[in-house]
């Protein structure tokens, strides 16, 4: 495991030595960020979700954060922006899934070899690795509409770094976007784009959790965008409690040459479960505005999400709401 973790960070070195190189030689020109990325639950944290990224909106945040799904569970998400959809709908959907290797020996007694059918039972099956598929749409009153695409992979390794119980996930997210009627250099422009990013997660213990993610790592499209590096921080304070940490774009990209972009954001975010995790609470900030919601589960499998971002990017204060299905 040591090794595998020298690797990693060998190879995480090339990709931004030459990262850094390209940056050099390429005309720069970015897209408006707009509102982020998606999920009720982690625009409820202030998007400090790098560290956290446990579910299917790991593919949007830090894809390593798939490995975090344990054997045998899948999710689903969807969600809406709820006001003001005539002047811009933002939208979201996104599932994970996992490939399996075999199952773990399972030991077993008399009883549980008869009642198996005279068929020794088998354990948990275990994961080869998880992935997920997301898609974000955006529409503005002014006929702009913006598609986005994303598909991620991740795989896990236990006990590196000399820590028993240690976890290492390493991830990839692959996003094609499609832009229409987008006003860019005072023209409107039509074009698609291609991105890959990375992520890793590793997971200290059960208490801190550390995430890192480099997005537009490599990129195919008519235009510029820069690389953007996040690191976060999850500390479990129990197992009804996380807060969450980020530093988003820490290069700050504002310091290439004509580049218009948002400048390094801090983020923080708390998530509070109470009722057996029948309701959990969340609120958190991005850069000193306020986010917050909440989740309620109506059944075992279905949970349905709400979130409230302040003033931010748009002027307005936004309402989401969204669903989600454990399988």
């Amino acid at each position: 495991m040591k090794k595998i973790g020298i690797k990693f960070a060998a190879a995480l070195g090339v990709i931004l030595v030459l990262q850094g190189q390209a940056q050099a030689t390429t005309y720069k020109q970015v897209r408006f960020l707009g509102l982020g990325e998606a999920t009720c639950r982690s625009i409820a944290m202030g998007e400090a979700f790098v560290a956290v990224s446990d579910d299917a909106s790991g593919v949007f945040w830090n894809p390593a954060g798939l490995a975090k799904i344990p054997s045998g569970t899948r999710y689903g998400n969807v969600m809406l922006k709820a006001n003001m959809r005539n002047e811009l709908a933002y939208d979201s959907v996104c599932f994970s899934g996992q490939s399996y290797e075999d199952y773990d020996e399972a030991t077993f007694t008399i009883g549980d070899y008869l009642e198996n059918k005279l068929k020794p039972p088998k354990g948990e099956r275990i994961v080869r690795y998880n992935w997920g598929f997301g898609a974000i749409s955006v529409n503005g009153d002014d006929q702009f509409r913006n598609t986005n695409l994303v598909f991620a992979a991740a795989r896990g390794f236990d006990s590196v770094f000399w820590r028993k119980n240690s976890r290492l996930s390493g991830g990839l997210k692959l996003r094609w976007s499609n832009y229409d009627n987008y006003m860019l250099d005072n023209r409107i422009r039509d074009f698609n784009e291609t991105t890959l990013g990375i992520g890793a997660m590793y997971e200290y213990s059960d208490f801190l959790s550390i995430g890192f993610t480099v997005d537009n790592v490599f990129r195919d499209g008519p235009f510029y965008i820069p690389s953007i590096a996040s690191l976060g921080f999850a500390f479990h304070v129990d197992p009804t409690t996380v807060v969450a940490c980020d530093g988003f774009n820490l290069v700050d990209a504002k310091s290439l040459d004509n580049i218009n972009q948002d400048d390094t954001e801090f983020r923080i975010g708390v998530e509070k479960s109470f009722l057996d995790k029948d309701l959990t609470l969340r609120f958190g900030s991005k850069n000193g505005n306020l986010n917050l919601g909440f989740e309620m589960r109506i059944t075992e499998n279905f949970n349905v999400e709400y979130a409230y971002m302040g003033d931010y990017d748009t002027d307005v204060n936004q309402h989401f709401v969204g669903a989600e299905v454990v399988f």
